[in-house]
């Protein structure tokens, strides 16, 4: 019995020989290609029955809250009326108008937040963002703002850097600078004869536990 080709399948497959190193030759291209139309169908078997359960309610079947999507339709005066009187749909409101919102990558169940249906702050995109970055869940502007400050936000002079309060460090990061400048130290050095030098070193040790070295301007 000679085998019936559909084009729409033929095409598939001369498309994916031409980008590809797979042929029907050496591989089960058709077998694959028919295993992904079944799973196709399973697929839409699922969405079908989210609709029909949410018909059965009452409710939108096609539930879709993305307004900036083209098949959006915000509202629409339609009368669905289940003959066994189980289902009285009177009206549509916020859904997909292909009718297959279920199955779509940017389907929204509901409307983003809006500051207008809570009593206390809603805080702003932007705010939002920030504090996602600032424990840890995004990176971002904070993080450029904070190397901005390390690189602008230093004194001008010695005198000033000398100014500097100590603080935000504990006496275990003190305990670890001292402990850091002796290993730093090269061999050669005489700790008696060059007391500054070990008090300069210490004092950015110091600073790089508080986070603020070089806590002077580099430009």
């Amino acid at each position: 019995m000679k085998k019936i080709t559909d084009l729409h399948d033929e095409k598939i497959l001369r498309a994916i020989e031409d980008q590809t190193d797979l042929t029907r030759e050496n591989s089960n291209l058709e077998e694959a290609l028919n295993e992904a139309k079944e799973r196709g169908k399973m697929y839409q078997q699922f969405e079908d029955a989210k609709a029909q359960k949410l018909l059965k309610e009452g409710k939108e079947p096609y539930p879709c809250c993305n307004m900036v999507c083209k098949s959006y339709v915000q509202s629409e005066n339609t009368q669905i009326d289940n003959s066994s009187g189980v289902t009285h749909f009177w009206g549509r409101s916020d859904y997909c108008n292909t009718n297959d919102s279920h199955g779509c990558t940017f389907q929204m169940s509901s409307h983003p937040p809006n500051s207008l249906n809570y009593e206390e702050y809603m805080p702003t995109h932007i705010e939002a963002l920030d504090m996602l970055e600032k424990h840890g869940l995004l990176k971002g502007d904070r993080q450029r703002y904070k190397e901005a400050n390390a690189r602008y936000s230093k004194v001008q002079t010695q005198e000033e850097r000398h100014q500097t309060e100590i603080k935000g460090i504990t006496f275990a990061q003190l305990h670890e600078a001292v402990l850091q400048l002796e290993k730093e130290m090269p061999d050669f050095f005489n700790p008696e004869s060059a007391p500054v030098a070990i008090a300069q070193n210490l004092c950015v040790e110091v600073e790089k536990a508080m986070g603020i070295y070089p806590n002077i301007r580099l430009i």
